[in-house]
């Protein structure tokens, strides 16, 4: 509940004080999560995708969890296996 409030948190505040940049990347925000949270991630992706994020801003997320965000990006960059 800890990392999904942390980082809950750090997309609130880089949306409230973040409006000239037009990037936001996050590093393995998945980690240390059960199913049922990374599922709550991945809608909050979605959400952030397709309406708040808007215009030229970009999300990049750095994660393990390949399979559960393949179907909420618009491009998957897989490096290595």
């Amino acid at each position: 509940e800890k990392t999904v409030l942390s980082v809950s948190l750090h997309l609130a505040t880089s949306e409230l004080f973040g409006h000239d940049i037009g990037l936001l990347s996050l590093d393995e925000p998945t980690s240390n999560m059960d199913q049922e949270y990374l599922n709550q991630f991945t809608r909050i992706v979605e959400t952030l995708a397709s309406g708040i994020l808007g215009g030229d801003r970009q999300l990049i997320v750095i994660t393990h969890h390949v399979a559960e965000m393949s179907g909420v990006v618009d491009k998957l960059i897989q490096i290595g296996e």
